[in-house]
């Protein structure tokens, strides 16, 4: 009876493991001709799989170039608000040394039917909700329970629902308030984006501003990820 007890559970365990790794469609917002989640990517693994590392020591951080995530002030607590940060390895499926020097053999961290959204389409979504001026009221969420006050102009009556997830840095330490729990500051998505051979362009919102910020981050920070549908 035990046995039983034990084979249930474990069957009950794989299950819900496997539907947290499969975006919830009810998550979901339409934004202009644009489909978005409302929910910063939480996965461990790519799309096929294969493990991303968690890196918690600041200085294995600062010396990848290898895909790699973490939480927030690596608090696992901040996992469950606003998920996980990746370096911009894993958003490029970069998982080796071969796939770092043959885009050909990397991997897809979105989810199928799912991408890591380009820097023309981060500027589409800043256009259609009015421009850099007042896109990023629009996109945050109200209040200051996700934000630090006085998180200016947010409406998020685009449905985005963008929190305040800080970031971490090239050396490995966290930034943006660097409290927990948060609020933070700041809001970073990465896109896949390259600009030039060290960075990439990555999308900011600010408690300070309305403003939504299209602007350029170093491959080794810890940014979180938004996914934009096929």
């Amino acid at each position: 009876m035990k046995m039983k007890k034990l084979i249930i559970l474990l069957a009950l365990i794989f299950h819900l493991t496997l539907i947290s790794q499969v975006p919830k469609e009810n998550l979901t917002i339409k934004i202009g001709s644009q489909i978005w989640q409302t929910t910063n990517l939480d996965l461990a693994t790519y799309s096929d799989g294969t493990k991303i590392p968690q890196v918690t020591d600041p200085y294995t951080w600062s010396r990848l170039e290898t895909g790699a995530w973490c939480y927030l002030n690596n608090d696992s607590a901040n996992g469950l608000i606003y998920g996980k940060l990746y370096n911009w390895y894993a958003v490029a499926g970069i998982y080796d040394e071969a796939s770092l020097k043959n885009p050909s053999l990397r991997k897809q961290l979105a989810q199928q039917g799912w991408h890591i959204p380009n820097d023309s389409e981060l500027a589409k979504l800043i256009a259609f909700l009015g421009g850099k001026k007042i896109a990023g009221g629009k996109m945050k969420e109200k209040g200051s329970e996700h934000w630090k006050a006085p998180n200016i102009g947010a409406t998020n009556s685009s449905g985005f629902r963008g929190f305040a997830g800080g970031f971490r840095e090239a050396f490995g330490t966290f930034s943006s308030g660097g409290t927990s729990p948060p609020p933070e500051y700041q809001g970073w998505w990465w896109s896949s984006s390259e600009k030039g051979y060290q960075f990439s362009w990555l999308l900011w919102l600010d408690h300070n501003y309305s403003n939504a910020w299209l602007e350029s981050g170093g491959k080794n920070y810890g940014y979180s990820v938004r996914c934009i549908k096929d």
